[in-house]
């Protein structure tokens, strides 16, 4: 079943959401609505892509982990 419809309007009612976070100064929901409204613009079916996207964060943290200064 293609559920890109269902992502699409989600991703409508996220931005939304992420404008009225933005009116009431709660950044951190606002920048987090956003991003998820963007994620569910691109990715039309989210069927099967979990263990991609844990494997994509993975590397990701990983990456970044390298080039951050270490913590004491």
């Amino acid at each position: 079943m293609n559920r890109w419809s269902d992502w699409w309007e989600q991703a409508k009612r996220d931005l939304d959401h992420a404008a009225h976070a933005l009116d009431d100064r709660d950044f951190e929901l606002a920048a987090f609505a956003a991003q998820q409204a963007a994620e569910k613009a691109l990715i039309m079916s989210r069927s099967g892509e979990a263990e991609g996207a844990i494997r994509d964060a993975a590397f990701l943290i990983e990456n970044c982990r390298g080039r951050l200064p270490r913590q004491e």
